[in-house]
């Protein structure tokens, strides 16, 4: 059921720190404004590692708040969307 609509504005930070072996870990931070406080969505994260760009998760974020998670990774991303 849709309750209203809103347009949510997303900003992506994330660093790159070497892990085991050849893996990597990625640190994200992802923050949801312009929405009320009950505002809830699922954001997907999509990482293109030189053959296109492939889902690797997704994030709750409820309201305007900044979440992060931590992805643990064979490689080094090229880009992040």
């Amino acid at each position: 059921m849709v309750y209203g609509t809103q347009v949510p504005r997303y900003q992506l930070k994330y660093d790159v720190k070497p892990g085991d072996g050849k893996s990597v870990k990625v640190h994200l931070q992802i923050t949801q404004s312009e929405v009320d406080a009950g505002f809830a969505m699922f954001v997907p994260v999509y990482a293109d590692f030189g053959e296109g760009m492939r889902r690797i998760g997704q994030v709750p974020i409820v309201g305007n708040s900044t979440r992060s998670v931590v992805y643990s990774m064979d490689g080094n991303p090229k880009r992040w969307r």
